[in-house]
Formats: structure tokens, C-alpha cells, sequence
């Protein structure tokens, strides 16, 4: 048994860190070598997961194309599994829609930093606040004794920043460039988080002040 890991940086753990786009196309390589034939179950999970884990390909190189490639091979057009994922239910939307009204935006020498915090889809208010323009975008969110942090940015290396933060702060925390998260070993209440995001954005960055 082995482990293998696809981040940049992160939590240092026994086994293999590769830093790829996503961790399903390094299994499905190693599957390749291994000369196993996954199943089409398999492939379609391990296609969507590298559409997932690259941001819909956007952190895609042609290594992870072609490795993509052969599975759309099997299992067809992503279309027909990628909408499902594209349609938007009532929860997700009103995680966005909470969100909003918690957001607080601070703005220093790293820029605009926005930050606020849900009960769910942590990762997909943190990329929709990075389309909107932040350029860094934290989203906190408790899950039981811990809270998870979710940094994303498309200027500033946010892998090492959770890095930095988890070593502060206590806990683990890593990632790729563009998308990090950081997992605190503290067991808060909700009315306590905008205090917590505060910090952390004062570790990000020290002259940064918050916009009325």
C-alpha cells in the first residue's frame, strides 16, 4: 500500500508526491504501467475528476490531455457527464448567495483580498469570487472540530501561503499555486469565523484594510 499525492505543497506524508493537474490522471497512469485495464465505471470517474481537479482543464498540460484523451476513448464525449455537473442546485446557489452577504474585501500591497465563509461548496464560492475579480478569495467552513480554509488565486502562490498559515496556525495545510486549502484544528461557532478569516487575511497580508 502507497500513497500518492498530486500537490505542490503540502502536509508531508509517506509515499510519492508527483505535482500533476490532478491526482485521478497519476492513477490512471500508474494503472497504464501496471498493464490494468480500469473499468468504464473507473474512467469516467477518473475523467471528471481531472476535469474537476484542473479546473475544468484549465490547469491541463498535454501530458494530462492525452492521459484524458484515452479514457474519452472509452467512455465517450465528457459532455454527457460533465453537465450534470454544470447545473446548479438550490444548495449550491445558496451557499453563493450566503456568502455574498457574509463577504467581507480588504485591499493591500497583495491586492484584493475577499473573504468569507458557508456551511458547503467551499470550492466553488472561493473560484466564483476568483472569477469575479479577487485576487486572493478564502472561504472558512467548520467541520466538527476543525475549520477548512479554501484560499484560491490566479497571481499569488496560495499553496504556500496555506503552508504558512497551518504552521501558524496549527493544523495542515497545501495544495497547487492557484488552489490551496488549510485545515485548523479548532472547534468554532459561526459568529466566530469573520474573527478567524480576519487573521488570516493579516497573515496574507499585513497592510491589508478592509473596505467599507
Amino acid at each position: 500500500v502507497f500513497a500518492v499525492d498530486h500537490h505542490a505543497a503540502g502536509d508531508e506524508m509517506p509515499g510519492i508526491r508527483v505535482e500533476r493537474p490532478s491526482c485521478s490522471e497519476i492513477a490512471l497512469e500508474i494503472a497504464r504501467e501496471a498493464g490494468v485495464r480500469p473499468s468504464r465505471e473507473a474512467l469516467i470517474a477518473a475523467a471528471l475528476g481531472i476535469y474537476a481537479d484542473s479546473v475544468r482543464l484549465l490547469r491541463a498540460d498535454g501530458a494530462t490531455l492525452r492521459i484524458l484523451a484515452d479514457a474519452v476513448d472509452v467512455v465517450g464525449p465528457l459532455e454527457q457527464y460533465v453537465g450534470r455537473l454544470r447545473e446548479e442546485d438550490r444548495g449550491l446557489k445558496m451557499a453563493k448567495a450566503h456568502a455574498l452577504a457574509r463577504l467581507s474585501v480588504y485591499e493591500g500591497n497583495r491586492g484584493v483580498i475577499c473573504a468569507t465563509h458557508v456551511d458547503a461548496y467551499e470550492s466553488d464560492v472561493a473560484n466564483a469570487l476568483t472569477s469575479a475579480g479577487c485576487d486572493v478569495s478564502i472561504v472558512a467552513s467548520r467541520h466538527g472540530e476543525e475549520v477548512r480554509l479554501i484560499l484560491r488565486s490566479r497571481s499569488i502562490d496560495v499553496a504556500a501561503l496555506a503552508a504558512d498559515i497551518a504552521s501558524i496556525l496549527g493544523g495542515g495545510g497545501g495544495g497547487h499555486r492557484g488552489a490551496a486549502a488549510v485545515s485548523i484544528k479548532r472547534r468554532m461557532r459561526k459568529d466566530e469565523l469573520p474573527r478567524l478569516l480576519s487573521e488570516v487575511v493579516k497573515l496574507i497580508d499585513a497592510s491589508a484594510r478592509r473596505l467599507d
